[in-house]
This record gives structure tokens, C-alpha cells and sequence, in this order.
């Protein structure tokens, strides 16, 4: 079972949510890090894998990545396992699901990872909705 090297949650924020996922390899199947992705009520951590509790590729680098949820301006399904993620700072952050159990390939035809893709999908743009209303009423003061 894998363990994931998890970044500081700020003293005020909440997680909601979390999904197996990794960053592809662009133009391919094959993961470039694994990753635990942190939904929570302000961000979208990625907490990046850890094998035998060693640092592994990509560590650092994952650790420092998140994403605002109130700058968040779409987010879309890709494919069978893909999600793109786009900031309207002009940030594209693509990862791809893999089920929440079990070894993670996501070309295994047993066990859809639509599902699990769609649910994700679904609970990032509550969260982004909820993060925006909550925004903009601290705006409206």
C-alpha cells in the first residue's frame, strides 16, 4: 500500500475529499507521479507517492503544486480516466484517475474508472462553487 508524502493543510482548511490519481507521461498512458489527490475547502493539494517511505521523483516539486479553488475556471472530464483542470490565470493541470483500490492501472478493463472520474470531477466543482460563493460574499461586505 502506498503512502504519500502530504503537504501542510492551512490552520483553517477543511478537507473534503480524496482520489488516487497521477500525472501522465504527455501522449501517454504511463505515469510520470503518482499522486493523492487532497480536495479541500480552499485548495486542490497533490500529495505526491511515496514507495518504502524514500523521497521519491518529483517529490519536492508536487508538493509545492496546488491549485485555488477560486481560480479555478473549468473543470472537465478527458477520455476514459482523464481530468483537466484550467485557472483563469491561464494554468492547465491534467491528472488521471485510478481506482481507489487495488493496483493502479487504469487500462485494466475489470473495474471502470469512469465512475470514479465523474464523482471526482463532480466534487471538485462543488468545492470550486462553494469556494467562489464564499468569495464573493466576503466581496459583497
Amino acid at each position: 500500500m502506498p503512502t504519500y508524502a502530504m503537504p501542510p493543510l492551512f490552520t483553517w482548511e477543511r478537507p473534503l475529499f480524496t482520489q488516487r490519481a497521477y500525472f501522465p507521461v504527455p501522449g501517454t498512458r504511463l505515469a510520470l507521479v503518482g499522486v493523492l489527490l487532497v480536495l479541500t475547502d480552499v485548495r486542490l493539494l497533490f500529495a505526491p507517492v511515496r514507495l518504502l517511505k524514500v523521497p521519491g521523483f518529483g517529490e519536492r516539486a508536487v508538493l509545492r503544486r496546488w491549485v485555488d479553488l477560486r481560480d479555478v475556471a473549468t473543470v472537465e472530464p478527458v477520455g476514459r480516466a482523464g481530468i483537466r483542470i484550467r485557472t483563469m490565470s491561464g494554468r492547465t493541470v491534467s491528472v488521471r484517475i485510478v481506482l481507489p483500490t487495488g493496483p493502479a492501472f487504469i487500462w485494466s478493463s475489470e473495474e471502470p474508472v469512469t465512475p470514479y472520474r465523474d464523482d471526482t470531477v463532480r466534487q471538485i466543482g462543488e468545492a470550486c462553487a462553494r469556494a467562489g460563493a464564499r468569495q464573493s460574499s466576503v466581496s459583497d461586505e
